[in-house]
């Protein structure tokens, strides 16, 4: 997609709504937003309930939320992006999962929404 940076710049839109989890397509994405409990292997546990149900990842990123006091260290939130639609069988067990195990895997999740992935490429 060539736009005002040139070849090689991407430019990604946000559209809003009231409904989050519009209609299927078939080819829709879904975006989750997560905080893991301070413990070793908590993101890969969290990651392998997706992954187990053979959902593919499009973006999984970090951002530091806030500094833990008593251990001085940051606190992190994670934003993974699927392929696939809340609706779908596999993704709502996961998501349903993951939910299931707030104050042990996460102390919070978030689904952000499913909406119709860009017809750029398959797994844009």
């Amino acid at each position: 997609m060539e736009e005002g940076g040139g070849a090689g710049h991407e430019a990604r839109r946000c559209v809003l709504s009231k409904d989050r989890f519009p209609e299927t397509t078939g080819g829709d994405k879904t975006t989750i937003l997560f905080d893991l409990e301070n413990q070793p292997g908590a993101l890969v546990k969290v990651l392998s309930l997706f992954s187990s149900r053979g959902l593919n990842a499009t973006m999984l990123q970090s951002r530091p939320s806030r500094l833990d006091p008593g251990a001085g260290l940051w606190e992190y939130t994670f934003i993974a992006e699927y392929l696939g639609h809340i609706r779908d069988q596999g993704l709502a067990e996961a998501y349903a999962e993951v939910e299931a195990g707030l104050g042990t895997l996460c102390k919070r999740i978030r689904l952000l929404g499913s909406y119709p992935r860009s017809s750029m490429g398959e797994n844009d």
